[in-house]
């Protein structure tokens, strides 16, 4: 779910709409397309941008437009712009084990409201019988992990994630457990409550359906920034939960902030 710069004008990047602007159109592709060119039939970007008022309020690259095109008094005269939203990956580790709530956590995820997203599944089964039944839903990847030693099978997947969203056009990391379901909302909430933070988490307020509310939290429900990724991976020798081992290590490291949500979204994390 990707949108890409305008090859018209350029004055637009990844995000969404501040207001819907009459005279853009998103293509098939999620390109933008400004009809307003066509009709004008002019290589004037500031004529364009002037008249359209399509801006953006960050922009990572614009090769068609020049920087002081984009000037106070014209942004404050626009009724529409196109402002850049973050690009987050939204994964995780799946075992053959976990296939009782597998389909729901698909369903879920796909069902997330958020505009700007990509989901990628690693799958450490024994064999490529599980991934093949569920990979025309969702991207996944298979990885050959030792199977006697369970905790080996999470930490190798995770480093398997860590370095696709390290090497990827993604600006947040999004970690949701296979077992775990959590409401369409979920991504805007933790952006909205998360600004400046590096890794956010989320206790789970059910586990089940008819069980009393309980506080449990870790990575199974977890956004981080790429700055940390950068400085923490997971060692599959390790021996501890994954949740311990980088939770031990960050915590104690000033570099970066963390919080965690309580009772901010209604998830549950679903028991077989």
């Amino acid at each position: 779910m990707r949108m890409g710069e305008c090859n018209r004008c350029g004055a637009c990047c990844l995000g969404g709409w501040k207001k819907p602007c009459p005279n853009a159109e998103i293509l098939p592709d999620y390109t933008i397309r400004c009809k307003l060119w066509d009709k004008l039939g002019k290589q004037d970007d500031r004529e364009v941008l002037e008249t359209c008022g399509v801006l953006t309020s960050r922009c990572r690259d614009f090769p068609h437009v020049p920087p002081d095109l984009f000037t106070a008094e014209i942004r404050n005269k626009c009724d529409y712009y196109f402002v850049e939203i973050e690009r987050i990956l939204v994964t995780c580790p799946v075992h053959e084990c976990k296939e009782y709530s597998f389909q729901k956590w698909i369903d879920a995820v796909k069902s997330l409201t958020y505009p700007n997203y990509e989901i990628f599944v690693v799958d450490n089964s024994p064999s490529l019988d599980f991934m093949n039944r569920y990979k025309d839903q969702v991207p996944m990847e298979h990885i050959e992990v030792d199977q006697s030693i369970p905790v080996n099978r999470i930490t190798k997947s995770m480093e398997v994630i860590r370095q696709k969203f390290l090497k990827g056009d993604y600006d947040r990391w999004f970690n949701i457990e296979c077992d775990v379901i959590a409401p369409p909302n979920t991504i805007e909430v933790f952006l909205e409550n998360g600004k400046g933070v590096d890794w956010i988490g989320h206790a789970y307020p059910t586990r089940g359906s008819d069980q009393k509310l309980q506080s449990s939290s870790g990575i199974g429900c977890s956004m981080f920034t790429k700055k940390l990724m950068e400085n923490y991976n997971f060692d599959e020798a390790d021996r501890e939960s994954p949740d311990c081992w980088l939770w031990d290590r960050v915590r104690g490291d000033r570099r970066f902030k963390t919080m965690e949500l309580w009772n901010y979204l209604e998830t549950k994390h679903l028991d077989k």
